[in-house]
């Protein structure tokens, strides 16, 4: 069943996102330490550490209502009924409660069966509000608020502490400047007990959005676009900070990186970072022509302080000269999310091995409980497009990560680790689909590996899943491994798999090796990508 960030609702609609886009700003810290050695499929590269940025958007107030009609007891209607004036009660629906059901045994369920999906456990954006407010960067600093006279633009309002916790705040078209908010900037916001709403309209932008020690977050619509120097790494940054939910949103360095050498490449702004803090979400956003996507990182070394309650969901990542993802922390979920087109390789000067998905847990670090479901990765999607490079799919290089589960994925790409796992415990590979779709010959596999320290891996569970090929240490202890098959023709295994045009139907053709098996992944096409 699809879930509720999925690129399409139950009624066939497709969810609104806005056009334009705004930078975020990232966090001071972004230390990437590179491994600069040469790759080789046994011993790839690896980046030591790094961080990463996350940014949030909503769905136009003008669909909202069209799509709580289509989705009829989805409960995600977001009509406007509050008062206009500033201070005036609001009443306006900022998100339903109710959370996803867990799906599956040895990863976490799903975000919420609402507009604005939360981890699970994790408490559902408000759905009244104590007041509306207008904020218009084309007014000037007398305004009061009201839709008649509103506040100027978003970092002004802030800089003043007009902003209340339990506010609705409507933020017109215009450039709101880049935002930077702290418990040192904003303390009359830091301990907040009631859901804030930042609501951005189409056409209001932002030049990046830097998150700290906040609480009870709703961030929708947002557009953000800047440089990496604007940013200092990252378009969107949620730092220390718990109960934060960004949906809809739409991030980019440039909106047409048509043109762009490597440098432009390798200096490009980062997406999302996330780092510490709690219950943070990210759906239905489109990062767009950055270096890396979406990073989680937790400081901590062991439970419970690793544990972060991160959702990130029907979201897409397009255009990246990094990594796509990375979930270096306890409790996270990479569902339903479209990955594709990684830019720049060795021979272009990028030191860095790109990864569709890539944890590892460092200096003693343990994580726990990874899901990562769902997810199309895709190295290119034009195949006579300049700068290609091969992408690895989902990978952990180092350390000790348990309870993993990858499942249902579906990874097309050239370097070799399609899903590697090296030292994992008590995790899971389930019904995948692995493929080489680029001009190289190498052969994609799942595998499972010992730490480079010669620690085995054990308690893994490889089941159902279709690649190239396999490739599992003898070392690896309590080990199931079941109907796991070989493709090593994809045209004649499935329905359409062009590598010259890139078009691809992953179902069996009939009397295939995959026919009547039950092995690979449900997807069989890629999503539509975000608007």
């Amino acid at each position: 069943m699809a879930s509720a960030l999925a690129p399409f609702d139950a009624a066939g609609l497709k969810p609104s996102r806005r056009a334009s886009l705004e930078p975020l700003a990232r966090s001071q810290v972004h230390p990437l330490g590179l491994d600069t050695k040469a790759a080789t499929p046994e011993r790839p590269s690896r980046v030591v550490h790094a961080k990463k940025t996350s940014y949030v958007v909503r769905m136009p107030n003008q669909l909202r209502t069209m799509f709580a009609s289509a989705l009829l007891a989805a409960a995600c209607s977001g009509n406007e009924s509050g008062e206009a004036a500033g201070g005036g009660t609001d009443t306006s629906t900022g998100g339903a409660g109710g959370q996803m059901a867990s799906t599956g045994s040895g990863g976490s369920g799903g975000g919420g069966g609402s507009e604005y999906p939360v981890y699970p456990g994790c408490a559902a954006p408000a759905t009244t509000f104590t007041r509306t407010v207008y904020v218009d960067p084309a007014a000037g600093d007398t305004g009061d608020g009201s839709e008649a006279k509103p506040f100027g633009s978003l970092a002004s309002t802030l800089a003043k502490k007009m902003i209340a916790p339990g506010d609705h705040v409507i933020l017109l078209p215009g450039d709101h400047g880049a935002l930077q908010v702290s418990k040192y900037s904003n303390p009359e916001l830091e301990n907040a007990t009631t859901w804030t709403w930042f609501d951005f309209q189409p056409g209001a932008t932002a030049a990046g959005l830097s998150i700290g020690d906040m609480a009870f977050w709703l961030i929708t619509g947002a557009e953000v676009s800047a440089s990496r120097a604007q940013v200092m790494g990252a378009l969107y940054t949620v730092n220390s900070s718990h109960d934060v939910v960004l949906v809809d949103a739409h991030l980019y360095t440039v909106k047409d990186s048509t043109g762009w050498i490597v440098k432009d490449w390798l200096e490009a702004a980062d997406g999302v970072f996330l780092r510490n803090g709690s219950c943070l979400s990210v759906g239905r956003t489109k990062i767009v022509n950055t270096r890396f996507g979406i990073a989680i990182l937790s400081d901590g070394m062991a439970r419970p302080a690793t544990s972060m309650k991160v959702l990130v969901q029907g979201s897409e990542i397009a255009n990246f000269s990094g990594d796509g993802l990375r979930p270096i922390a306890s409790d996270v979920i990479i569902r339903d999310n479209y990955v594709h087109d990684v830019y720049v390789n060795d021979a272009d000067g990028d030191t860095n091995h790109d990864d569709g998905v890539q944890m590892w847990a460092l200096n003693g670090a343990t994580y726990d409980n990874i899901l990562i479901e769902r997810n199309w990765i895709q190295e290119t999607t034009d195949a006579k497009r300049p700068l290609q490079n091969d992408l690895q799919g989902i990978s952990q290089f180092d350390g000790i990560s348990t309870n993993v589960v990858i499942r249902d994925n579906v990874v097309l790409a050239g370097a070799y680790h399609g899903i590697a796992l090296y030292g994992c415990q008590d995790s899971t590979i389930d019904h995948n689909t692995v493929g080489n779709p680029g001009s190289n010959t190498n052969q994609l596999w799942v595998g499972v590996f010992d730490l480079k320290d010669g620690t085995p891996s054990k308690g893994l569970t490889v089941t159902d899943n279709a690649a190239t090929t396999f490739n599992f240490s003898p070392l690896t202890t309590v080990f199931v491994n079941t109907n796991n098959i070989d493709v090593l023709d994809p045209v004649a295994t499935y329905t359409t798999f062009d590598k010259a045009s890139m078009v691809f139907n992953l179902a069996p053709k009939v009397g295939s090796v995959l026919a009547g098996k039950g092995a690979g992944s449900s997807l069989k096409e890629p999503p539509a990508s975000l608007p």
